[in-house]
């Protein structure tokens, strides 16, 4: 059965409330805030192996540390290589930073940050 045409807009609209940014599917990019332009996959296809080494990363990450993926393709600069996490982590860094666009949507009702970055837990 086809998932209904309008969940992968309520995704971006999610990532763009977590984020601060706002959605703007048709210029090109899914959401933009101040600092990012945010390309949001929605969906069951997510490549095999990309979930397996996911969650490797989770599997080896100690109690209280986050898990990051590095991906590193062969004859690139490291410093080119793409990082994945866990979205709330990212959110949860931002806000920690003190990142503006971060920060404005933290007075949002349906908002809570990642429990690790919740000052109480601090």
């Amino acid at each position: 059965m086809p998932r209904p045409p309008k969940t992968w807009k309520a995704a971006e609209r999610a990532v763009a409330r977590l984020l601060g940014g706002r959605r703007c599917h048709f210029e090109g990019r899914d959401v933009e805030t101040e600092d990012w332009a945010v390309e949001v996959k929605h969906g069951k296809q997510i490549p095999r192996t990309l979930l397996k080494w996911w969650e490797q990363a989770q599997g080896n990450t100690p109690e209280g540390n986050k898990p990051l993926l590095v991906l590193h393709p062969l004859g690139t600069e490291y410093e080119d290589s793409l990082a994945i996490l866990r979205l709330g982590d990212l959110v949860g860094l931002l806000v920690e930073a003190e990142i503006p666009a971060a920060l404005d949507h933290t007075g949002t009702e349906d908002y809570a940050p990642p429990k690790a970055y919740r000052k109480e837990a601090r």
